[in-house]
């Protein structure tokens, strides 16, 4: 527990990786301490585990900002050797973490593939409201956000009976107007019935039994022609 309380000679130390976690007042009171290196390992440290040691320490830690307060570790200043991007693709797949050493080189580039959603097109990753650049050399940790544009379509109409403007429409979205609509429909009457065809007088007229025996054949035979094709 008191393990380097009152080393008043010792100026760095670079914990093992095997430690996990430094009790109350392990480092109380070194007062020449000047840097102290902690690997991720470490899940806990004491609350006074560096009480008395100098407010000028370097503190340097191997994983992420984010790493060290999830972990909840003192409130400190610290040097982190790594940085932490998580990237939500918001396509129902899960978040994934990536890591880059924490220097003036490093960058968060092609971490991960392009996320793909069903109906939209990526529009890229976004740091909130801003999208990231990715060629810059990242300050800190950052989550970010896959941006979505929702797929759009050109419908063209084809008429005899004169020319309409072609619309983009968004995906999912109905064809609009802005207008009430009402659809004519050119249609042959009696049509596939050879007695009835195109014949005027049918109309409001019911065919009697033998008729509309011979009327229903000839519409089963039509139908066997049509499913053939």
């Amino acid at each position: 527990m008191f393990l380097f309380r009152n080393c008043s000679q010792l100026t760095t130390i670079q914990i093992p990786d095997s430690v996990l976690s430094i009790q109350d007042y392990a480092f109380g009171n070194c007062i020449s301490l000047e840097t102290i290196h902690i690997p991720v390992s470490v899940t806990s440290i004491g609350v006074y585990a560096f009480n008395g040691c100098p407010s000028s320490m370097t503190v340097t830690y191997s994983g992420s900002k984010t790493q060290w307060d999830k972990n909840n570790l003192l409130n400190i200043p610290l040097v982190c050797n790594k940085l932490e991007a998580t990237f939500n693709p918001d396509n129902g797949d899960p978040t994934v973490t990536k890591f880059i050493d924490n220097d003036k080189n490093s960058k968060f580039t092609e971490l991960v593939p392009e996320p793909t959603k069903e109906n939209y097109t990526f529009a890229g990753w976004y740091n909130g409201d801003e999208k990231f650049d990715f060629t810059t050399v990242p300050t800190g940790d950052v989550t970010l956000t896959a941006k979505w544009d929702i797929n759009q379509y050109t419908v063209k109409f084809v008429s005899d009976h004169g020319s309409f403007a072609d619309q983009t429409i968004e995906h999912g979205k109905p064809i609009g107007t802005g207008k009430p609509t009402m659809i004519l429909m050119h249609t042959t009457k009696g049509k596939g019935v050879s007695y009835m065809e195109d014949q005027a007088g049918w109309h409001g007229k019911a065919p009697n039994d033998d008729e509309y025996a011979q009327g229903i054949q000839e519409l089963d035979a039509l139908r066997a022609e049509l499913e053939a094709k």
